[in-house]
C-alpha cells in the first residue's frame, strides 16, 4: 500500500523465518535481531555508500537544509555484529531463543539536532565542511516513525539486550555511545572517499 518494499521485504523474511522455526523437526533455534538505523565505521575500502552512512553524509554536504525536530533511534554496527555473534554462540537451553531483540544504543534517543552538534564539534571535519551543516531547526513536527510523537524523546528498555545470557539476555553489557558511532561514521566516510552525494545510488 505504501510501496515501502524495503521494510516489506524485511517483515516477510522474518515472518518466514519464524514459520520455519515452528515446523516439526526444524533443525535450528531462532531469535531475531532488530536493529534501528545503523551508524558506525564502514569496511575499509568499501566501494558502495550504504543508506545508513548516507544519512550522515547528507548533513556534511549541506544537503540537509533544516534540522528535523525528531528523534534518531540509532545503534553502532559493531554492536549489531556483536549481538549476532553472542546469540549464535548460545546453547540450546538458552532462555533467549524465541525472542526478538531490539538493538538501540540509547535509553533516550538523541534528537537530530544532537547528531548535528556532534558533527559540528567533530575533529574529523574541516571548517568548510562544518560550515555546510544546517543550523535552522524545522518548525514542522514530522509523523512518528518509531516511538512517541516528535519532538518528545523516545525511551527504550534495554534490559533484554544488555542483561546476562543466564537471564535470557544477549549479554551485550554496554552499547557504544552516540558520539563515538557518529565520529566513526564520519571517519570511515572520508577515508573511503565518500564526500559527495553522487556516490549514493540505489542501483549499486
Amino acid at each position: 500500500e505504501k510501496k515501502n518494499y524495503y521494510s516489506l521485504s524485511k517483515t516477510r523474511a522474518e515472518k518466514l523465518a519464524w514459520d520455519i522455526s515452528k515446523m516439526e523437526g526444524c533443525p535450528f533455534k531462532l531469535c531475531v535481531m532488530n536493529p534501528c538505523l545503523i551508524f558506525g565505521p564502514m569496511l575499509p575500502g568499501q566501494t558502495h555508500l550504504n543508506t545508513s552512512c548516507m544519512v550522515i553524509l547528507r548533513f556534511v554536504t549541506g544537503d540537509v537544509k533544516e534540522i528535523k525536530r525528531e528523534c534518531m533511534n540509532i545503534v553502532d554496527v559493531r554492536d549489531v555484529a556483536r549481538a549476532h555473534v553472542l546469540a549464535a554462540l548460545q546453547p540450546e537451553d538458552w532462555k533467549g531463543w524465541g525472542n526478538r531483540f531490539l538493538l538501540v544504543a540509547n535509553e533516550t534517543s538523541p534528537m537530530t539536532r544532537d547528531i548535528v552538534d556532534i558533527l559540528r564539534s567533530s575533529p574529523r571535519l574541516s571548517d568548510e565542511q562544518k560550515s555546510q551543516l544546517a543550523t535552522q531547526e524545522s518548525e514542522e513536527i514530522p509523523l512518528p516513525v518509531m516511538g512517541v510523537i516528535p519532538p518528545y524523546q523516545t525511551k527504550f528498555d534495554l534490559k533484554k539486550s544488555l542483561s546476562p545470557n543466564s537471564e535470557g539476555g544477549l549479554g551485550l553489557e554496554k552499547y557504544i555511545g552516540t558520539e563515538e558511532m557518529v565520529n566513526g561514521s564520519v571517519k570511515s566516510l572520508l577515508e573511503n572517499g565518500f564526500d559527495a552525494m553522487h556516490h549514493y545510488t540505489l542501483t549499486q
